[in-house]
């Protein structure tokens, strides 16, 4: 099983006419296939969900069931073969402003210095070079890098390697972030929603020892890993 997750800064959502708020996200009949070996792979069949304002939301799936499909078609990345996704009430086209993804691996480019590969994606923003700079020795130094700006990632260790790919996200200053309250439970490929759970531990969201040792949180893990077709012993 594997985990993603998305979420919403709270105090960023546009109003309709009426005043209700505009969920941050939407999705919508959302389906994409690849084309392997001369046929027609379903990948994600028939998709919806919606991220409400000021919400975290984990979406776990068996390994192979399109998560990582799923977040690159979430962020632009790639076209849904059918389907709508709204940010903030506007259709996406391209890659949406304000969103930050940060995947597994690091995936820092090794001829770049790590003050290099946080600027990257402002580079390829346009953001002018020495307001990238700036910014981004600002992030490196927030997350405890200070000093290793003009370092290679192969003379890092692997957390500070994170560390450089976090900066590289962050920099951004992004609304959605990658951390939970509600869990959507994916099916195998073709991918769909298979569950959705709410998640009320009775903790401070802050306070991680105390929510892991709530009563229901070991409830939760059951019946989420029931869905995911695991047994626990």
């Amino acid at each position: 099983m594997m985990g993603t997750g998305v979420g919403q800064n709270a105090g960023n959502a546009e109003t309709v006419t009426d005043g209700a708020p505009v969920p941050p996200l939407v999705v919508e009949h959302v389906t994409k296939s690849y084309e392997v070996g001369g046929r027609i792979v379903p990948v994600i069949g028939d998709l919806s969900l919606t991220l409400r304002e000021g919400e975290i939301v984990s979406i776990v799936g068996p390994s192979g069931c399109g998560k990582t499909t799923l977040l690159n078609t979430l962020s632009g990345l790639l076209t849904p073969d059918s389907g709508r996704i709204r940010w903030h009430g506007r259709e996406v086209s391209g890659q949406p402003q304000n969103v930050g993804y940060m995947l597994q691996k690091d995936l820092l480019l090794p001829w770049r210095t790590a003050l290099g590969n946080a600027m990257l994606g402002l580079e390829i923003r346009g953001v002018a070079p020495g307001e990238a700079q700036d910014r981004s020795h600002a992030m490196l130094d927030q997350l405890g890098l200070h000093g290793f700006a003009d370092h290679y990632p192969s003379t890092l260790s692997g957390g500070m390697r994170q560390r450089v790919a976090l900066a590289r996200t962050l920099v951004h200053e992004p609304d959605v972030v990658s951390l939970a309250d509600r869990v959507i439970v994916l099916s195998k490929r073709p991918t769909r929603v298979k569950a959705v759970y709410d998640i009320a531990l009775g903790a401070e969201r802050t306070d991680m020892i105390a929510m892991r040792q709530s009563q229901d949180f070991s409830q939760y893990v059951r019946r989420i890993w029931a869905d995911l077709d695991v047994v626990l012993q």
